[in-house]
Formats: structure tokens, sequence, C-alpha cells
């Protein structure tokens, strides 16, 4: 019989920039995964946030357990760089009533974050709408063989981009 154990939460850093990958009940969870791995294996900060609880369902079935929920991220919120939202149009309808999500949106424009989302029609919906992210800071990622390479490229761009926040989130020394 085999034991299977889900690995213990990483212990990070308060000034350490952070990725958070959104995750709730039919999420594509392919792409998800990929963003997860891809960006943890560049040496990012990547957390997936439980939209409802931490364990959630994708479209396809597969069970994700959440690192930490919506609640949970208030803590990590000036650290938060880039959002990413691994589901489409019907999926983001459901979160629109969520006022954590209107609340994690409001903080992360004040961050200057970036927010990937799955397509166009995402970014025209209300929840993105409501919020002043910079359409220059909203970006789609493709649904075909190219998401690694997309979410590779995005990781070495987020990289940078985290070495710059870090750089600025630490007192200069005298």
């Amino acid at each position: 019989m085999s034991h299977h154990t889900i690995p213990k939460k990483r212990k990070l850093l308060k000034a350490t920039p952070c990725v958070l990958v959104l995750w709730g009940e039919y999420f594509d969870e392919v792409a998800a995964a990929t963003f997860i791995a891809t960006l943890r294996q560049l040496g990012l900060c990547v957390r997936l946030v439980g939209v409802h609880g931490l364990l959630a369902a994708g479209r396809n079935g597969l069970a994700l357990h959440a690192d930490l929920t919506l609640s949970d991220v208030k803590t990590l919120i000036n650290d938060v760089f880039c959002v990413i939202l691994p589901c489409g149009r019907a999926a983001v309808k459901r979160l629109e009533n969520d006022p954590r999500i209107h609340e994690l949106f409001a903080e992360i424009a004040n961050n200057a974050a970036k927010v990937v989302i799955y397509d166009e029609g995402v970014r025209r919906q209300a929840l993105l709408c409501a919020h002043p992210i910079a359409r220059q800071d909203i970006v789609t990622y493709p649904h075909d063989a190219n998401l690694t390479l997309f979410a590779q490229e995005m990781g070495r761009t987020l990289a940078l981009n985290a070495a710059d926040h870090t750089e600025r989130a630490l007192p200069l020394a005298s």
C-alpha cells in the first residue's frame, strides 16, 4: 500500500516577492500546474490560492490542494507582484460577487502587479473592469503547446521584476 503525503508548506521570508495562482472549482488545472511548476523551477515564490477552501477539482476532475486560502493572502499582499487566473469566463463570473476577490484586485493594483488571464473575454468582465488595473498589466496566456514556453518567458521576466521588488523592499545599508 502506498502512502501519499502532501508536502509541507515552504517557509518564506516576508520580503519575498510572490506570484499567486488562484484556484477554484472548474478552473484549468493544466494551466495552473504548468504555471506553478515552471515558475517554481525558475526559483520564484508561487502560491496556489484556494478561492473557496484548500481543495478543489478542476474542469477535468483533477483535484489540487492549495498552499493557502484567499483569506490567508492578506499577510502576503504587499509582496504580490503577479496574479494568475487559470480559468475561463464562467469561473470568473462566479468570482465577481466575492468581496475578497475585489479586495485582492484593489490591493494588487496598488502594487502595480501583473494579472495573467485566460483570454480577452475575461479582460472585459466586470471583475477586472471594476479595478484600476492598467491594461498593460493584464496579459493573456496561450491554450496550446505554447503555454510552457509562455510560462518560461514570463517567469524570466518576473524573476527580473522580483529582484527589483526585493531591492526596493529592503532597507539600504548605511
